[in-house]
């Protein structure tokens, strides 16, 4: 799949031909004020805490968009299952009677 990179305004701007996912890059961007924010224990390898901590990187930042990442995935996991009868039917349905409205298409797919 082809796909192209820009930048604008500090934000890296990644084009796929059906996605366009904009990434925030500029630091603290997403950051949370420290009253949003909660203690807790996490065990990392003492190989990678020492290369990090050599690096000057924020472990706690970086601990903490790995998580969302994991929950926004697990999201929409959970929402592909949960919708799973819903999409099968839509296409059934897609299948069976073609796409609504295709005939006032202007741009035809082959």
């Amino acid at each position: 799949m082809p796909m192209t990179t820009g930048r604008y305004d500090g934000v890296a701007l990644i084009y796929t031909p059906f996605v366009c996912i904009f990434r925030a890059i500029a630091r603290n961007s997403t950051m949370q004020t420290t009253t949003d924010k909660r203690r807790t224990n996490v065990t990392l390898t003492a190989a990678n805490l020492a290369a990090a901590r050599e690096m000057g990187l924020n472990v706690s930042a970086i601990s903490d968009a790995a998580l969302a990442e994991a929950v926004r995935l697990a999201r929409a996991e959970a929402w592909c299952t949960e919708n799973a009868a819903a999409i099968a039917s839509r296409r059934a349905w897609i299948e069976a009677n073609g796409m609504p409205l295709a005939d006032l298409q202007i741009l035809k797919t082959r």
